[in-house]
């Protein structure tokens, strides 16, 4: 887990000057902890997502810690921030995409629907 958070290290103040941001406003024990947090729980969640995908669902992450740190709070992974972060490798890259079918999209968007609203929904391929 060391290895994976100080080869991220580079990304997350990549992402940082990119925001316009100063280093040492955003980051904290709390990033890092939130980091080794989402990792572990994105594993967890489906082991079968791939690096791109928790990278890009992490960058999310980040975001989502500055603005808790900017607003006063507490800086650290909530359920919200975690499920917020994973919407975009599972739908929103499908819904983006030109390739994938029409049908599949709404199907997705359904499902996404039906979960929100408490309804149970299969997941694709069951």
């Amino acid at each position: 887990m060391e290895a994976v958070v100080a080869r991220l290290r580079p990304s997350f103040l990549d992402l940082v000057r990119r925001l316009g941001l100063r280093i040492e406003d955003v980051y904290d024990a709390g990033i890092v902890e939130a980091t080794r947090d989402f990792l572990r729980e994105a594993r967890d969640f489906d082991s079968g997502l791939s690096v791109a995908s928790v990278y890009q669902a992490l960058r999310n992450v980040w975001i989502m810690n500055t603005l808790q740190r900017y607003a006063g709070l507490e800086v650290r992974l909530t359920d919200a921030v975690f499920g917020y972060s994973l919407i975009y490798p599972y739908l929103d890259n499908l819904l983006d995409s030109p390739e994938a079918p029409e049908s599949e999209k709404t199907d997705a968007a359904a499902k996404l629907r039906s979960w929100l609203e408490g309804r149970p929904a299969r997941p694709s391929g069951e």
